[in-house]
Parts: structure tokens; C-alpha cells; sequence
């Protein structure tokens, strides 16, 4: 059985690092078309934002937890992946 798991990419329209880390995750996660991903404006998710606590974007939450917010590590990130989905 194939494990599955989801990855949301909260940004802001005027962060000149977004850009940059939605390119980072896609290219990682072309090894995983399991992996469900999403890209969310932060002030349109308000919601979400509040309720996982976090203030800076690029924020990525991995199966609803926020796993890191600022630029991501390709290394770190490709870690988190294989660890999940073991």
C-alpha cells in the first residue's frame, strides 16, 4: 500500500523568497507523485494561518502540522518526505 501524504505551501503575493520555495518543493516532490500538494495565499487562509501559529512565509505544513516556516532546505525537506512516507 502506497502511502499518501499532503503538502500545503502557505505565501504571500509580495515575498520575494516564495517564488523561490515553490520551485524547491515542486522539484523534490517530482520524485513523489504520491504527495498531494498545494500552494495557499496566506491572506485569503487567514484561518488556517492563525490556527497553525505561524507569522512567516514560506510557511510548508505537512499532513495539517506546520513543519517549517521561512525558506525551506532541499536536503531537510527531502528528509521529512522519506521519513513519512518511510
Amino acid at each position: 500500500m502506497v502511502r499518501k501524504m499532503k503538502i500545503e505551501l502557505f505565501y504571500n503575493p509580495t515575498c520575494h523568497v516564495c517564488p523561490v520555495a515553490k520551485k524547491l518543493v515542486k522539484k523534490v516532490l517530482k520524485k513523489y507523485p504520491q504527495v498531494e500538494y498545494v500552494e495557499l495565499n496566506a491572506f485569503e487562509h487567514q484561518d488556517r494561518v492563525l490556527s497553525l501559529g505561524f507569522q512567516r512565509v514560506p510557511a510548508i505544513v505537512i499532513d495539517g502540522k506546520l513543519w517549517h516556516a521561512g525558506m525551506p532546505d532541499k536536503k531537510a525537506l527531502k528528509k521529512e518526505i522519506k521519513r513519512i512516507l518511510g
